[in-house]
């Protein structure tokens, strides 16, 4: 691996022991900012703080590896210091962000982009924090992402918010991420412990660098090493 900064953030999983909150999932940093993964994660916020990336893509190499956790919980904890956040749910395909907010998924990216609907943006319980959920499922995620509505949105955000979150689909699944790293400051894999095949990462980073993305970092959850306490802070 090639980049410059590699910073990982796991979850001891035995001290959360798959325990969630009421939104479906588990918001360590709202429900227990005191905790030792909340502190991993403000750690992680603060070394994306040197990148000084405004706009920032959380993505992975397959589904169910944490993303949208690991995008909510790193907003949050971008919110708790005071910045005005976005966190934009760009998974058309299984979207997730509006379930763990609790938010109506009615209207939201999809609709805007298809231009069915100029409602957008929704607040959530958390202050500082907006989303903007996925929509309904379009049949053509790709050409929405790539369209010319898309690039003015995230100029719209840029303009609003100190910091914009873009959760997406897997990088190895479809052609969603790689449309939108090259519109972004920064892109950030999540890589799960023992779960992830080295060969596909490398696939992943290979592919985004093919469409000139900036690779912050990575994030490595579902670490279980007790001796470093569940983190990890690497320089290659």
């Amino acid at each position: 691996m090639s980049w410059n900064r590699f910073h990982i953030f796991g979850h001891h999983q035995r001290q959360l022991n798959d325990r969630t909150n009421r939104y479906g999932t588990y918001l360590v940093t709202h429900d227990y900012p005191n905790s030792t993964v909340a502190e991993q994660f403000r750690t992680v916020r603060i070394n994306l703080a040197f990148s000084s990336a405004h706009t920032i893509l959380i993505t992975s190499d397959s589904q169910n590896e944490g993303k949208s956790t690991v995008s909510s919980n790193l907003a949050i904890v971008c919110a708790q210091e005071g910045k005005h956040v976005c966190l934009v749910d760009c998974d058309m395909r299984q979207p997730s962000v509006a379930k763990i907010f609790s938010l109506d998924n009615q209207y939201g990216l999809s609709t805007f982009l298809s231009k069915q609907n100029q409602s957008l943006i929704q607040k959530t319980h958390i202050k500082n924090l907006d989303v903007v959920t996925s929509g309904p499922i379009p049949p053509d995620p790709s050409e929405l992402l790539a369209s010319n509505q898309m690039n003015k949105l995230i100029q719209m955000l840029k303009k609003k918010y100190d910091i914009v979150i873009f959760d997406t689909p897997p990088v190895n699944s479809v052609s969603d991420t790689s449309i939108l790293a090259s519109k972004v400051d920064g892109v950030v894999i999540v890589i799960p412990q023992n779960v992830a095949v080295k060969f596909h990462v490398q696939s992943e980073i290979k592919q985004l660098k093919k469409v000139h993305a900036h690779i912050l970092g990575a994030i490595m959850n579902h670490v279980t090493n007790h001796t470093f306490n569940g983190y990890y802070y690497y320089y290659y």
